[in-house]
């Protein structure tokens, strides 16, 4: 069995502040081939995760939602 490994990157321009909830749109990410990402994948409910960095330090899962 081999993983299937998908890469999405954003980068935030502007400072945010403020409490509350931040949602990014899946049209502002970029895949690691560069491409525009136009829909993110489901993750099987037993054998898939995602990590979240910011500035690039990895987060703890807590503050972190994903919805493909």
């Amino acid at each position: 069995m081999f993983p299937s490994v998908v890469r999405f990157f954003n980068e935030v321009t502007a400072t945010v502040t403020g409490a509350g909830n931040l949602t990014i749109a899946v049209e502002d990410f970029w895949t690691d081939t560069g491409a525009d990402a136009t829909t993110l994948p489901a993750l099987a409910t037993h054998n898939s995760y995602f990590n979240g960095y910011v500035n690039c330090v990895l987060q703890m899962d807590d503050p972190l939602t994903y919805t493909p």
